[in-house]
């Protein structure tokens, strides 16, 4: 067994692996394998010149209060059937640590097995319903605006990116907002067979909600919200009636963590806000 660390097209040897394994629609996994190529980092086992192994790296720019944290996305852990029960996957998260970043996390399917090597869970999965208030009336004060990532302009991207650096709280753990994040975010909605709206004032064109729609289990479900926490069902009411729905489901991914650098200190109150799985 071999240990390699693949960067740019060298990626592409996991792939036979990854769709094995996820089995993602064709349209996503080509989304993932470009962002791969493109700035990630694959750390696999291989026997002759198959992939057995892997584990894919992210780095990312986190925002706590006024301190920007270099983090590490770990994704995609897959070992091959015949392989499991040979410590593979412990040894890849293992280098992983290894790698310079203040921080790792992850979105895990079973958090046992990253507890015992030394995760945390900072948030736990849930889901939670808003109904539709039938009753309310809002009087043609807002627009829905649905954002494609082959339309969204730069002017647009720095309005989004005002709007969420004014919604950002100071206890919160989120990424560092950019045109590239931004754009990210929609390709991989686009990729994904979701869907990225706006909710906006009618008169002013001002931004009041940024609202990310995903799949989970075969259904449609709010992944994410960006506004007044206060304002929130009444954004969601506006969301619902111009969508022709009754209620939505709000699915939040559980999130653990490894801090790296010893000078980096996130309270337990503090709220990560990550929901997005690449």
């Amino acid at each position: 067994m071999v240990f390699e660390c693949l960067r740019g097209n060298e990626i592409l040897k996991t792939k036979s692996l990854y769709d094995h394994i996820f089995a993602d629609p064709e349209q996503y996994t080509c989304f993932f394998f470009e962002k791969a190529v493109r700035e990630g980092t694959a750390l696999v086992y291989t026997c002759g010149e198959q992939v057995v192994s892997e584990v894919f790296l992210f780095p990312k720019t986190l925002i706590y209060g006024d301190r920007k944290i270099n983090a590490m996305y770990i994704y995609g852990v897959a070992t091959l059937e015949e392989y499991r029960g040979q410590g593979l996957m412990r040894k890849l998260m293992t280098a992983a640590e290894n790698m310079q970043t203040d921080l790792l996390y992850l979105i895990p399917v079973d958090e046992n097995i990253y507890t015992g090597l030394g995760y945390r869970t900072v948030k736990k999965e849930k889901e939670r319903i808003y109904r539709r208030d039938m009753e309310e009336n809002f009087e043609q004060e807002y627009v829905l605006e649905r954002l494609h990532s082959d339309k969204i302009d730069r002017e647009q991207c720095e309005n989004i990116i005002l709007f969420m650096e004014k919604m950002r709280k100071k206890d919160e753990v989120f990424f560092d907002i950019s045109q590239e994040y931004i754009r990210d975010c929609i390709a991989r909605a686009d990729a994904d067979d979701g869907e990225i709206w706006l909710i906006k004032k009618k008169d002013t064109d001002a931004i009041c909600a940024w609202i990310t729609i995903g799949e989970h289990q075969g259904e449609k479900v709010l992944l994410g919200f960006i506004g007044d926490t206060e304002q929130k069902q009444h954004n969601l009411n506006f969301f619902m009636k111009q969508r022709n729905m009754v209620q939505i489901k709000e699915y939040t991914f559980s999130v653990m963590v490894k801090i790296q650098n010893p000078e980096i200190r996130i309270e337990d109150t503090a709220i990560f806000r990550m929901n997005e799985v690449i």
